[in-house]
């Protein structure tokens, strides 16, 4: 990969980082939202994978901007001066009414099981794995 392709997936990652900043939205809100796990958009906005225009599309659509907003900020980020960074505490709760807007990610309906395999599965849970047998 070149120089220039490093920089410029560096540079829209770093507003997309921006954008979603100052949308209120998490790393982990914003993948749960475009079906990606939390490192690759990581990976994204550091400039450590490219981004297609499907992704950037669905990003935006997921932020409530254009595309070219995020570009724009991409390219305001890499001429701008480079800032100290944020020291950021970790919280698992996301903001109020961004879980209800994204569909949920990795949350299933029950399973629906026989009544024998049932009742081993609450005694494995209960007693351990260690002290059960099938």
């Amino acid at each position: 990969m070149s120089a220039v392709s490093v920089d410029r997936s560096a540079s829209v990652g770093a507003g997309l980082r921006q954008v979603r900043i100052a949308r209120g939205m998490t790393l982990r809100g914003l993948a749960r939202c475009i079906d990606v796990s939390p490192a690759t958009l990581s990976q994204i906005e550091n400039g450590k994978t490219g981004l297609t225009v499907d992704r950037l599309n669905r990003i935006a659509d997921a932020l409530g901007v254009r595309p070219a907003e995020i570009l724009e900020a991409g390219r305001a980020a890499l001429t701008a001066p480079a800032e100290e960074p944020e020291t950021l505490v970790a919280t698992r709760s996301d903001p109020p009414g961004q879980v209800e807007a994204c569909r949920q990610w990795r949350e299933y309906e029950p399973l629906s099981l026989a009544p024998v395999l049932q009742a081993a599965l609450e005694e494995i849970l209960a007693v351990g794995y260690h002290g059960t047998s099938m």
